[in-house]
């Protein structure tokens, strides 16, 4: 627990790397962040991973957490849009990808290259989840 900028005395030290370095030669098409608040550190160092034409979609959660670390929530939006993403929607029972979402509320769905999702989806098997 830091308060006031100085560290507690039960701290640990953990290392801290980017998604960049994780993901250095993967080609992904669909990544999750959730980070509590720290999506815009993430992003930060994830713009080779977030430029890759293999990734078509993106999951990020957008609660109003990073102004709690001084980060500006709708830059992170902006930025997603300079990659070439926008807002979607997914109705799972229909499976149906769409355009257009509020974004920046919850878990946002970025998508990229719709018609290739949507591909992707029509295509995917079918799965039965809880019966």
């Amino acid at each position: 627990m830091v308060a006031n900028g100085e560290a507690a005395a039960d701290t640990a030290r953990i290392p801290v790397t980017t998604l960049d370095a994780i993901l250095e030669g993967r080609g992904l098409t669909l990544i999750k962040i959730d980070v509590e608040g720290f999506e815009t550190a993430v992003l930060d160092g994830a713009a080779h991973t977030m430029q890759s034409p293999s990734l078509l979609a993106a999951v990020i959660e957008l609660n109003g957490s990073g102004t709690r670390y001084g980060f500006d929530e709708g830059k992170v939006h902006e930025r997603m849009l300079q990659w070439g993403f926008f807002p979607g929607r997914y109705a799972p029972l229909r499976r149906e990808l769409m355009s257009g979402a509020d974004a920046r509320k919850g878990n946002t769905l970025y998508v990229r290259n719709l018609e290739q999702l949507r591909e992707r989806v029509h295509t995917a098997p079918r799965h039965t989840v809880l019966g």
